[in-house]
């Protein structure tokens, strides 16, 4: 319940409700009617899946997105880029994961409509929670910023070829990255679960979260 949860946080039901109300819209739990909410499952298919939409629509979105940039466009993606190369992956605040979806959404912008947005946004939440569980444990930072940086600098060449190319690596390597974190961290799963002699699981366990 949530009420027990804010007794136990010393605080008033509507910042935890809040809290549960983010966490769902950024996929992180899922929420049963009329029961408690559970941290979301992550499976290795549905991250090839996900990345293999991505691919697909990222790609055709940013190869119409590259001719069609003015000059505020430019200058939109160098300030998204320069939020982002300043912000902290370790602010609990989310203001890295906010800047990361803002450089490339404003590289994908020129090219955006309606039901583009819509799929990419779910795509997006899908994604996001695997890169927070694995990316940042497992990956390269300094990395994913240079591959930002190739982005944002093929903007300004208008090169739909190259841009098209420099995205498609970026989401292999994310993909990649987040797969082998994956892997490693239900290895260790096992490896516990042996050493404890407890059951090894494929995905990891779903933690239920009071909601009222």
């Amino acid at each position: 319940m949530m009420s027990a949860l804010a007794k136990e946080l010393g605080v008033s039901v509507i910042p935890v409700r809040e809290a549960i109300r983010r966490l769902e819209a950024e996929s992180l739990i899922t929420a049963m009617p009329h029961r408690s909410v559970v941290v979301a499952d992550v499976r290795l298919d549905e991250l090839h899946e996900i990345y293999d939409l991505r691919r697909l629509i990222e790609g055709e979105t940013v190869v119409k997105a590259a001719s069609a940039y003015s000059d505020d466009d430019l200058v939109t993606i160098d300030e998204a880029m320069a939020r982002l190369l300043d912000a902290d992956p370790e602010d609990l605040d989310g203001d890295f994961w906010d800047a990361h979806k803002a450089f490339h959404w404003a590289v994908l912008g020129p090219a955006m409509d309606p039901w583009r947005q819509r799929l990419l946004w779910q795509l997006w939440q899908g994604a996001e929670r695997y890169h927070r569980m694995f990316t940042l444990v497992f990956g390269s930072l300094s990395e994913a910023h240079t591959e930002h940086k190739h982005l944002a600098e093929s903007a300004h060449g208008r090169d739909p070829e190259q841009m098209l190319a420099i995205l498609t690596a970026h989401l292999q390597r994310t993909e990649s990255t987040v797969a082998a974190g994956y892997v490693a961290s239900m290895n260790r799963g096992a490896m516990d679960g042996s050493s404890a002699g407890g059951e090894a699981t494929g995905s990891p366990g779903r933690r239920k979260v009071g909601r009222g």
